[in-house]
């Protein structure tokens, strides 16, 4: 076994570049996010990003959990996992935002015809597609290293 041939070996993806990618990309996605969404929110967008980041805490806690039991199926189908986060990130934010903020004031169809929850959910669904493409480029770059 060469030099190459161990170097090749380290230098294949562990649960802890997957782990590091996921949180680079939270990171990136939020900023992204919140400035594709800048024209509209104007000097708010600094108190989303830091906001955003402290409420969406659990969202990336469980990324990290189910890495370990998916990165097989990750690796091989990298294209897929990223489409199926960048659609359940702004739900699970929908479920999370009103579980803990709004379910003892409002039902749910109630909570669900505020405009101002839409606009959270579409940025959210901005910030997972930022990740997502920035998780994306970087894991399949390592990938194919």
């Amino acid at each position: 076994m060469g030099i190459k041939a161990i170097w090749k070996s380290l230098s294949k993806p562990t649960y802890f570049t997957h782990a590091l990618n996921i949180v680079l990309a939270y990171f990136v996605g939020l900023l992204l996010g919140n400035l594709i969404l800048l024209p509209f929110t104007g000097v708010l967008a600094l108190a989303l990003v830091i906001g955003g980041s402290i409420l969406a805490l659990p969202l990336l806690f469980i990324a990290l959990i189910i890495v370990p039991f998916i990165k097989s199926s990750l690796e091989k189908n990298l294209k897929l996992w990223c489409v199926i986060a960048t659609i359940t990130i702004p739900i699970a934010w929908l479920i999370l935002e009103y579980s803990t903020n709004y379910s003892n004031r409002t039902n749910i169809t109630n909570y669900l015809s505020y405009r101002n929850v839409w606009e959270r959910a579409l940025l959210a669904l901005f910030c997972a597609a930022s990740s997502a493409m920035f998780f994306y480029n970087r894991t399949k770059r390592i990938l194919n290293s």
